[in-house]
């Protein structure tokens, strides 16, 4: 374990083969020096928004990313580290983590989420079309319901 922490401290080269060529790939640590192992498993938080029809009883939910920014960014930015901040919401998360963090960095907070986790309307042939988001979770498709495809198509 110790020459592996001070491989990685003092960087090595690992040889590769590309189209015939002897290449080296540089492994090079970013993150700093190392003095132990990092954890064998990393705690992932999600966030999950959930949605209850009311009129129905059904509940759905779906996941959301989001990056906030720090006590010492909000406090730089807004005067206070105990504020509400405004939040830029991204709809398919196209969004470099450069420009999150530039965000982050003048006192916005982030918000990410997939569009076809609310409304997939996936068309195949094969297997006919996917509703399963949120949406028709909550609102099952009834395409002999004159008033469900107009409120679709407004929505």
């Amino acid at each position: 374990m110790a020459l592996a922490l001070q491989a990685w401290n003092s960087s090595y080269y690992v040889p590769d083969t590309n189209f015939g060529s002897q290449t080296y790939a540089v492994m090079k640590g970013y993150t700093g020096q190392l003095s132990m192992p990092p954890a064998a498993q990393i705690p992932v938080t999600r966030n999950m928004v959930t949605i209850i029809n009311t009129d129905s009883g059904v509940r759905t939910g779906f996941n959301i990313d989001i990056t906030m920014p720090t006590a010492d960014q909000r406090a730089d930015v807004w005067g206070s580290p105990n504020v509400q901040v405004p939040v830029i919401i991204n709809i398919a998360g196209t969004l470099s983590d450069t420009h999150i963090s530039t965000m982050n960095k003048l006192g916005y907070g982030y918000i990410r989420f997939t569009p076809t986790d609310i409304y997939a309307d996936d068309s195949n042939a094969d297997n006919g079309i996917d509703r399963s988001g949120v949406y028709t979770t909550l609102y099952p498709y009834n395409k002999d319901n004159q008033h469900q495809a107009i409120l679709l198509y407004s929505a």
